[in-house]
């Protein structure tokens, strides 16, 4: 079976899916990328083109308007029409200028909703994405719950949707890692006698930071926590220094990652986190959060976000009405430190009938085959 990506073919979640899913089936990738893709992920895929040009032609970003459409179209046009069909990650304007030839390649099209393209996107961008969404064979997204939410925002009947989770490999790097708290946090250069609480995992402004921050200010036992604070990566809208300024002002250590972390390093800051704190303000599942219900961290999340699939295979977090209920929250945890520790270890084997690696290969399997049967 051959398919079409097309999207951020480097993205670590496209490279991790199809590391994982082509040595469980036989499945051939092509890649039409938005960005470059590292040489070591490059084998992946059966070929690569690129949907643009990465010279200096496109410092300009008058001249990148102009050129653009032109040289997406062309591009595209040059492709090989060898697949089975087209799957699209993650929907963009730009993709308007190759949609005729998408139609005229017969193929049929999916498109996975990442989350934020939609939940977070204006009414205007919306009404602009309708066309690409409704002329799509199916729309894919990871969590049934917002199914209903994208058939009202999209105007889409609920048959076109599936709902599949991504493989999450961080899941097998902490069965592989995982070991003795304190040793990991030894490992991991953290203050062994303090509580280390994760703060979201990008600087998005979505995740909230600053009015999480300001609920450590009026907490009475700031000086027993160490912060962890990811902030590697996000969007224009975010803004790092502040939030390393505001982090930096409490009264207590913090430890800030701002260089690029790979996947092992990410699992053992999963793996030493005592709390993880998530409250973003939209979200499908984040990836973070159930690595981190499976490392056994004590998980703080939104109830405004839709984790009612977790809750109903068995997983233990804490939910709280808005961010600033989280000074209670963390109080009332310390309090009980004992009861939450033991359910948060016990949230392992919930996340992995979820998001187990054959069970998720077999949606996919049976998925992808249907398209093409």
């Amino acid at each position: 079976m051959k398919i079409l990506f097309i999207g951020d073919c480097n993205h670590q979640l496209l490279v991790s899916f199809i590391r994982t899913i082509s040595s469980l089936g036989v499945f051939h990738f092509s890649a039409f990328s938005i960005t470059k893709i590292k040489i070591e992920s490059q084998f992946l895929y059966s070929s690569v083109k690129y949907a643009r040009s990465f010279n200096n032609i496109y410092k300009s970003k008058w001249f990148r308007k102009l050129i653009y459409p032109v040289d997406i179209f062309y591009r595209f046009l040059a492709l090989k029409n060898d697949f089975d069909f087209i799957h699209i990650h993650s929907l963009k304007l730009q993709y308007f200028f190759i949609w005729p030839l998408l139609i005229l390649s017969r193929k049929k099209i999916v498109i996975s909703i990442w989350g934020s393209e939609v939940l977070r996107a204006s009414n205007f961008r919306i009404f602009l994405l309708k066309y690409m969404y409704h002329k799509a064979d199916f729309i894919h997204c990871t969590n049934p719950i917002l199914i209903e939410n994208f058939c009202q925002r999209l105007n889409l009947p609920y048959s076109k949707f599936v709902a599949i989770p991504f493989f999450l490999k961080n899941l097998k790097i902490i069965d592989e890692e995982r070991s003795n708290r304190f040793e990991i946090k030894s490992k991991l250069g953290w203050n062994r006698g303090k509580i280390q609480c994760t703060i979201g995992y990008n600087y998005n402004s979505g995740q909230q930071h600053l009015a999480i921050l300001d609920q450590f200010r009026e907490i009475d036992f700031i000086d027993k926590t160490e912060l962890i604070l990811p902030l590697t990566y996000g969007s224009s809208d975010g803004n790092r220094e502040t939030i390393i300024e505001n982090a930096q002002s409490l009264s207590c250590t913090s430890v800030i990652y701002q260089s690029f972390l790979s996947e092992r390093d990410l699992a053992l800051i999963r793996l030493g986190t005592d709390i993880f704190i998530n409250l973003q303000i939209t979200d499908q599942y984040s990836a973070s959060m159930v690595e981190a219900l499976y490392a056994g961290s004590i998980v703080i999340t939104g109830s405004w976000l839709p984790y009612d699939s977790l809750k109903e295979v068995g997983a233990f977090f804490v939910e709280i009405d808005k961010v600033s209920d989280l000074r209670d929250a963390l109080s009332n945890i310390f309090k009980n430190w004992e009861f939450y520790a033991k359910r948060a270890f016990e949230s392992k084997e919930s996340v992995a009938k979820l998001f187990g690696e054959k069970t998720t290969f077999n949606k996919w399997d049976e998925f992808y085959k249907s398209i093409v049967d």
